[in-house]
């Protein structure tokens, strides 16, 4: 019989390692994939996936169980992009050997980009290209609507947001999407069939 994740973590709060490891292993290529395409960096990925453990782990006492487990867990995935994402913004100045190595780091990230690209579809690539290029807001929450499958109350919890913000973020989101997809000249209808 499987342990539900509820019960994992009134495990985790009691202290027991066997449970945490045995949640690790539950959720973490799953949320190794959310990070993937929230983020688009495979390396920031697995990044985000270890400070999501490390968070889920010093953050059992607040866990509750009130809704969907998962809902708890995203929301603590989705700000940790979020935040992410703000100390990116705010620039930090670098030195000159800084620029140089953060390049290498770039190509090198690039590289491995390209090669767990060249693994996927090419349309599934142009795909998670295109979910790159759409602003952050309605990246995550398209993430989370159309990989995760969150329906959109739940995603309305977890970013503490009206319905009708996220079902237009979706939308909006889908949009941008398309027109970049079309952009590349891959039309609809083609990826369809191929699906």
């Amino acid at each position: 019989m499987t342990v539900s994740d509820e019960q994992l973590m009134l495990d985790i709060m009691q202290g027991s390692n066997p449970a945490f490891e045995l949640f690790v292993r539950r959720w973490n290529s799953r949320m190794l994939c959310f990070f993937k395409r929230c983020v688009g960096n495979a390396v920031e990925a697995e990044d985000l996936r270890q400070d999501l453990f490390l968070r889920v782990y010093q953050k059992r006492s607040t866990y509750r169980q009130q809704g969907r487990f998962e809902a708890w867990l995203y929301r603590i995935a989705a700000n940790l992009v979020i935040d992410k994402h703000a100390r990116k913004k705010k620039g930090i100045l670098q030195s000159l050997d800084d620029i140089d190595e953060s390049d290498q780091a770039a190509q090198d990230s690039a590289a491995q980009h390209s090669r767990c690209c060249a693994q996927m579809g090419e349309y599934e690539e142009r795909i998670f290209k295109s979910l790159q290029l759409i602003p952050e807001g309605e990246r995550i929450v398209l993430v989370l609507r159309h990989f995760e499958n969150l329906n959109f109350k739940e995603i309305a919890d977890l970013i503490d947001a009206p319905e009708s913000t996220v079902k237009s973020r979706v939308y909006r989101g889908l949009q941008s999407m398309r027109q970049q997809l079309k952009q590349a000249g891959i039309l609809e209808n083609e990826v369809l069939k191929s699906v």
